[in-house]
């Protein structure tokens, strides 16, 4: 018989091993996530080239490189296995269709593969091109493309068209293809194919840019003129404009390690208008909190009578700002460890021919860096990162 001082420490007990399991399940999750979140964005596609690109062997290379790196240290640890890997990123990638994902997945395993089976990666999980294992040990390896640039331009900068071979075994120039390669050759136009008719799609359901009404910028355009015009001099006139921002993202995947800045401008005058704005993103340092521009946008506006215009910027990713932000504060190299630069606020200004109309920032603290009146602090005289 279970005493009631026995049957709560077994429930105890029971509830720690379980609840020991759920954070075990979730760490895992979030491990796997991460990975196949930085494998996602090695992967990022690109545009098919219109022409052979001169470029596109050394920057598939890098991409690839980046990619068995990350496959390789989830093998090595508790990580999932890189098949798995690989088709939670794809996961991510939404603008990476099904036969791009089924030539991708054959290209990074099919490579990552063979490096490992020529111990390709150090210690520490980097890539090498000396081979260390099996056959041709101390020969090195170098990336090809399966498919020459001139026989088919349009995959010369495309990472499914990627091999890796040891150097004695690199193409012959003008070697005639193989079964296999033009079984390849076969897979990569339908992938190119399969882009670019996902490219016209999204650009016909996009159509021209318009504003809220449905206009588009000649449109507004011809408006505003037709406006000016009917309006006479008062147009002229220094307007009323009014202000709205928010910070309506931080950095994450979704927006490329960025900050994103949604801005509102309305003219509330009478008479339509042409105003220049000057948006800035500040942010300030780890230790010594010393203030710096993270990003300045500049733009003329034409509104007419009672017109909203909206735009979004973005900074920067995050990681670039943190080496100029600890110089900016004048770190050792053991004092920059952990340290990151931070988001503080906005500044917006809108100046006319006339002269200065409206500013708005964050908050108070920020003001006296647009206020006309304030001589002793300006926007102009903080750093740019």
């Amino acid at each position: 018989m279970i005493t009631s001082t026995r049957k709560t420490l077994f429930t105890i007990s029971a509830f720690a091993i379980l609840l020991s399991g759920i954070q075990g399940l979730n760490a895992q999750s979030s491990n796997l996530n991460k990975r196949a979140q930085a494998l996602a964005k090695a992967i990022t596609p690109r545009t098919p080239a219109k022409k052979a690109d001169s470029n596109g062997l050394a920057s598939s290379e890098k991409q690839m490189i980046k990619a068995l790196e990350i496959m390789e240290e989830s093998y090595r640890t508790s990580g999932p296995h890189p098949a798995d890997l690989i088709s939670k990123a794809l996961e991510f990638r939404k603008d990476i269709g099904s036969i791009e994902g089924i030539v991708l997945t054959d290209t990074l395993l099919d490579t990552w593969r063979a490096a490992n089976s020529m111990g390709l990666f150090h210690e520490n999980g980097k890539f090498g091109v000396v081979i260390k294992k099996g056959r041709g040990v101390g020969e090195k390896v170098i990336f090809e493309l399966i498919i020459p640039a001139d026989r088919y331009p349009p995959a010369s900068n495309q990472l499914a068209n990627l091999r890796l071979v040891p150097l004695g075994e690199k193409r012959i120039v003008d070697a005639p293809l193989t079964a296999r390669e033009k079984a390849t050759g076969s897979q990569l136009r339908s992938l190119v194919e399969e882009r670019i008719e996902s490219m016209e799609i999204a650009a016909f359901r996009k159509g021209p840019a318009v504003n809220q009404l449905g206009q588009t910028e000649d449109e507004q355009l011809r408006l505003w003129k037709a406006a000016m015009e009917d309006s006479g001099e008062i147009a002229h006139q220094k307007p009323k404009i009014r202000l709205k921002a928010k910070m309506s993202a931080s950095p994450s995947h979704m927006t490329r390690d960025r900050w994103r800045l949604s801005t509102e401008f309305t003219n509330t005058s009478t008479h339509p208008t042409e105003v220049t704005t000057e948006i800035w993103m500040i942010g300030y340092t780890e230790k010594k909190r010393k203030y710096f521009v993270m990003a300045h946008h500049r733009r003329d506006l034409k509104l007419r009578s009672g017109e909203i215009r909206s735009f979004d910027i973005f900074s920067k990713p995050r990681s670039a700002y943190k080496n100029p932000a600890d110089d900016l504060d004048g770190l050792g190299k053991k004092e920059r460890k952990g340290t990151r630069a931070r988001y503080r606020g906005f500044m917006i200004q809108v100046t006319h021919a006339t002269g200065f109309v409206e500013f708005l920032t964050t908050d108070a603290t920020l003001d006296k860096y647009l206020d006309p009146k304030e001589e002793k602090f300006s926007v102009k005289d903080l750093p740019k990162l």
